[in-house]
């Protein structure tokens, strides 16, 4: 299950709503990103201590940043529409989806096997949904995003009775990169964008099995980001 926190303290989130006129839904998001190791997890974890903040903890969706994502689905659906273009993009990215959002539940077993099915499900009603708004719907924006915010809301399991009261939470570094293409799917959504002296960060970098072996790189790092 996402976490939320037990603060008693209100945050004003009016401005993250966006309404799926179709289904009445509402979605208010906030994404956090920046470079590796600025702190990101930090500023998270901070935020998740609201009550009305939710989101899975130690867990980045990648869904606007990998190969293949929601911000290429969208591509492919509103400007450089072709049927067999737009097929590939969306099997990669029901295959990835799958995958991150299952993967929570690896140590949950009996738990495991509903999720899979409740996931694949909304996938499969996702793409098709897509698929007959492209013959029949005039403005393809709002009808992405409407479908969007109700995937979203069986992926992340927004609880439908408290959906007015929350705010969503998600933790991906690179969103800062594609925060642009991420408002024209979510016009209302938020960002913090978190920054941390480079020579700090270029530090902790360094420091990482996976990370850079020298200040040049590290820098070089730094600056994709910021």
């Amino acid at each position: 299950m996402p976490c939320n926190g037990t603060s008693h303290s209100r945050t004003q989130t009016d401005a993250f709503t966006m309404t799926s006129h179709a289904d009445n839904l509402d979605l208010r998001l906030l994404l956090v990103g920046g470079t590796g190791r600025s702190g990101t997890s930090f500023v998270y974890r901070q935020l998740l201590n609201n009550r009305e903040m939710v989101g899975f903890e130690e867990f980045e969706s990648q869904l606007f940043t990998s190969n293949q994502s929601l911000i290429d689905l969208y591509d492919r659906y509103t400007r450089s529409y072709s049927p067999e273009r737009f097929n590939a993009v969306c099997r990669v990215f029901s295959e990835q989806t799958r995958a991150r959002f299952i993967a929570l539940y690896r140590k949950r077993p009996i738990r495991r096997v509903f999720r899979e099915r409740q996931i694949d499900n909304a996938l499969k009603d996702y793409i098709q949904g897509l698929q007959q708004d492209r013959m029949t719907v005039d403005n393809l924006q709002p009808s992405f995003s409407q479908r969007t915010a109700r995937l979203f809301h069986t992926l992340f399991e927004l609880d439908d009775a408290s959906d007015a009261e929350t705010t969503l939470l998600e933790k991906t570094p690179h969103n800062v990169l594609f925060f642009p293409q991420i408002r024209q799917i979510f016009p209302s959504a938020k960002i913090i964008h978190v920054v941390r002296d480079p020579r700090a960060v270029a530090e902790s970098l360094m420091r990482q099995s996976w990370g850079p072996s020298s200040y040049p790189e590290a820098f070089t790092w730094i600056r994709q980001i910021l």
